[in-house]
């Protein structure tokens, strides 16, 4: 029998078979590999474990290239800021310019025209009332302060309703007011005051007749005459303060 060489055998260790059991799993297998079981091995996969770590490896990327990202492209928080300052410098622009051109708010300075409005009581006046010059029996008016009414410490501004219009006959008679020689319907008032007698007298064409609601205590055409329509600051629509008392006029 012929002699036959041994050779030494050299087991690997363990963390030889670990390397070699890793570098196994890692590597896919190709499309046509067969395992060592005889069935056909899937090509690309990998262990769930691998999966799962690659998976997360990725979404730790994704946060990384985000937080990375080039801050020439992101907006500066100064810009929101300034965004936001000038909308409302704009609106406070544009209020303060309704105001001065459109609105005045009125403060009711005496007791002439109760119960309707008291004393304090602050109503909104559209200003563009005095430009149109179209004015309706029992418009609530604002006006300068005739001359026969000067003279005192006060000059404000006075508020009365508006009774006769131009080419009116305007007459006080028995605690009534009649006007064309018709009663007037004055639906404002609850219960109509009486009126204390006067003309008849006929308004002159771009004047106003006008009288407060409160007419046993009020200076009004009464007492001052006609009211020229250009003498008209605007028109009083809106009873705003107290709130409690918030209506239109």
């Amino acid at each position: 029998m012929p002699h036959v060489p041994v050779t030494e055998q050299v087991l690997p260790t363990p963390a030889d078979a670990l390397h070699a059991a890793l570098a196994a799993d890692v590597a896919p297998a190709p499309p046509d590999a067969v395992s060592g079981d005889g069935t056909a091995g899937m090509s690309g996969s990998a262990p769930v474990g691998l999966a799962v770590q690659s998976g997360e490896a990725g979404a730790v990327a994704a946060a990384a290239s985000v937080s990375r990202q080039p801050r020439s492209l992101r907006k500066p928080w100064t810009l929101d800021v300034l965004e936001w300052i000038g909308l409302i410098a704009g609106a406070l622009l544009v209020a303060l310019v309704v105001k001065a051109l459109l609105f005045q708010a009125f403060v009711i300075p005496s007791r002439s025209m109760e119960p309707t409005l008291r004393i304090g009581n602050r109503v909104l006046v559209f200003k563009l009332s005095d430009r149109v010059g179209d004015y309706e029996r029992g418009d609530v008016v604002v006006f300068a302060r005739p001359d026969a009414l000067k003279g005192t410490d006060d000059d404000s501004d006075l508020i009365k309703r508006v009774i006769g219009l131009g080419g009116d006959v305007v007459e006080g008679r028995k605690g009534r007011v009649y006007v064309n020689g018709r009663l007037l319907a004055e639906p404002w008032f609850d219960v109509v005051p009486l009126t204390s007698d006067f003309g008849p007298v006929t308004v002159p064409d771009g004047a106003l007749w006008v009288m407060g609601d409160n007419r046993g205590n009020s200076q009004d055409s009464r007492v001052f005459g006609f009211l020229d329509e250009s003498a008209v600051r605007g028109e009083a629509f809106l009873r705003w303060w107290p709130i409690s008392r918030f209506a239109g006029l």
